[in-house]
């Protein structure tokens, strides 16, 4: 446990932005945005989270910046930005963006790329770039499973206004630090914002975090269900009425109030569906399609047992 102290704010004072903290055993590391400079990714190690010692840089040869990425003649806003820090089975990945410029056609260009490391100080390993990773703001999450999921930022296919931008999720090979598999859209952002950035997974109690979708659809199941419980209820009740001689005046209040119950669960849960659809909630796009589909049949199940009940 960390001992309460007083300490000098900032910590680590200079130009150390975007810090990217892991714990191996008893020791933290922590890694920054380097942008342009070289010597690139500085790397301190603390045992307090107050006093760090620079211990080496990802980037600190030629050959590791002169080829696929490029520190040579990066222009001044350009560079490493934002590096993500791992640890998983003995090595340290560190994956980041290189941001480049072209002089003479004025675009930029961002590659994303993974290196490694058995010792934190150094060795790292040459650049591998993830082909076809899009966008900026890259990090990895090492599932109990033994897969490795990639997420980052990128400009959706059928933005819904100018700049807008969309985490998405991939699953990635840790051999070859390729992306493979399907790849999901996660969220768009909120308030309309265009920087929708830094994409983290965490993992707490066995489970990530739900997406509120996923949570209403299974509201919505149980509304359902309970929708077909109560018109049989009150189904087998209105035989007893008809057939069985018995003058039950209340049943038809039974089924009146049944209903209306399911009728208005089942508008709310509609549109919490439409609102979370609207805000990319969900894991996929898919699924985005699949529950507000599910609220829609939720209502006409609601809304033909609320017509059953004056037929």
């Amino acid at each position: 446990m960390l001992s309460a102290q007083s300490f000098t704010n900032p910590v680590l004072p200079g130009g150390y932005p975007d810090p990217s903290v892991c714990k191996v055993g008893d020791v933290f590391y922590m890694a920054n945005s380097s942008f342009e400079y070289f010597p690139g990714i500085p790397i301190h190690k603390s045992k307090d989270l107050v006093n760090w010692t620079l211990i080496g840089h990802g980037l600190d040869r030629e050959t590791q910046c002169n080829a696929a990425i490029n520190l040579v003649d990066v222009h001044s806003n350009g560079g490493i930005y934002a590096p993500s820090l791992r640890f998983h089975n003995g090595t340290f990945y560190i994956i980041t963006t290189a941001i480049y410029r072209d002089a003479k056609t004025n675009k930029h260009s961002a590659k994303n790329f993974v290196i490694t490391a058995k010792d934190p100080a150094g060795p790292w390993s040459d650049p591998v770039v993830v082909k076809g990773a899009p966008g900026i703001d890259p990090d990895l999450f090492f599932d109990e499973d033994g897969r490795v999921w990639y997420t980052g930022n990128h400009k959706p296919k059928d933005p819904e206004f100018k700049d807008q931008k969309e985490i998405w999720l991939q699953e990635l090979d840790l051999k070859t630090f390729q992306l493979k598999g399907t790849r999901y859209s996660l969220w768009r952002g909120a308030c309309d914002g265009v920087w929708t950035e830094g994409p983290h997974i965490y993992k707490k109690e066995g489970k990530t975090p739900e997406p509120h979708l996923a949570k209403g659809f299974r509201v919505l199941a149980f509304l359902s269900l309970l929708a077909i419980l109560i018109m049989w209820v009150t189904g087998v009740i209105q035989t007893l009425v008809i057939y069985g001689g018995f003058n039950l005046g209340w049943s038809f209040h039974v089924k009146l109030l049944g209903a209306t119950f399911i009728l208005i669960a089942s508008l709310i849960i509609n549109i919490h569906l439409k609102k979370s659809a609207q805000n990319q909630i969900p894991p996929n796009q898919n699924t985005m399609k699949y529950c507000a589909s599910a609220g829609r049949l939720g209502f006409l199940l609601a809304l033909g047992g609320a017509i059953w009940t004056f037929a």
